[in-house]
């Protein structure tokens, strides 16, 4: 009896030893299940958790070249908006001359560079005006954009007024003018134009101050200037720097 006994008490324990490990073995997957889950709960949420730009790199580089280019495009279209700004105002408000050569001494001097406004302009006697010739040939030009050829001259006779020349002295209306922007002892010769003469409407008579060295309505070539080859009123000079400020 005592070994069937001693067998059933061994049996009894190999039952026991049995059940313990299949517990341990059940508590080991459920574990690992666990361990599984939670490591796809891990994953999921970092696939899913938005990019943070300012720590990783890639995204940084791309911020940075996009804000570069942006950078970029905003200089070019600056430019842009300055240049046609310039020809804008060139075109249609101001323009800047060059002075080259003499007929306009003493008030003007070859390389002189002068402003001319052109908005709202009427010519009126003594104005320096630079106007568009017929003709592309004279002593004085003014060069504005594109090299176009210009005269600079002042405006001497406006419309209805009577324009002569006599004894080397200019009349408007019979009576003679006082110049002082010519030269001391200068003398006013006619020219291949016919004097005297009555302005017509919407016309102007001009000369340079250089009497003996200017080609300008006195002459034919030139003649009678209509206001629409005004191009404008010169006011002020920029260069040199010593005679810097308005021009009359």
């Amino acid at each position: 009896m005592a070994p069937f006994m001693f067998l059933e008490a061994y049996m009894d324990e190999n039952k026991k030893e049995i059940n313990d490990k299949n517990c341990e073995n059940s508590e080991i997957e459920e574990y690992n299940q666990s361990e599984e889950e939670s490591s796809d709960e891990t994953v999921s949420e970092i696939q899913d958790a938005p990019i943070n730009p300012e720590t990783h790199p890639d995204e940084k580089d791309k911020k940075k070249k996009r804000g570069a280019l942006r950078e970029v495009m905003d200089w070019v279209i600056s430019i842009a908006i300055a240049l046609i700004a310039v020809i804008l105002i060139n075109q249609f408000l101001l323009i800047q001359v060059l002075v080259d050569g003499s007929s306009m001494v003493p008030t003007l001097h070859d390389g002189d560079r002068l402003f001319a406004y052109r908005i709202g302009y009427e010519p009126k006697y003594g104005d320096i005006v630079v106007l568009d010739p017929e003709q592309t040939d004279g002593s004085v030009k003014g060069k504005l954009m594109f090299n176009r050829v210009l005269y600079i001259k002042r405006v001497i006779a406006t419309e209805g007024q009577t324009i002569d020349v006599k004894g080397g002295k200019v009349y408007i209306d019979n009576q003679p003018i006082a110049e002082d922007y010519i030269a001391p002892g200068a003398v006013t010769k006619n020219g291949t134009t016919e004097l005297p003469l009555t302005v017509p409407e919407d016309c102007v008579f001009v000369m340079g101050d250089n009497r003996e060295h200017s080609k300008d309505s006195r002459d034919q070539s030139v003649g009678i200037v209509s206001e629409d080859r005004l191009v404008g009123k010169a006011f002020f000079r920029l260069f040199p720097f010593n005679v810097f400020g308005p021009v009359s």
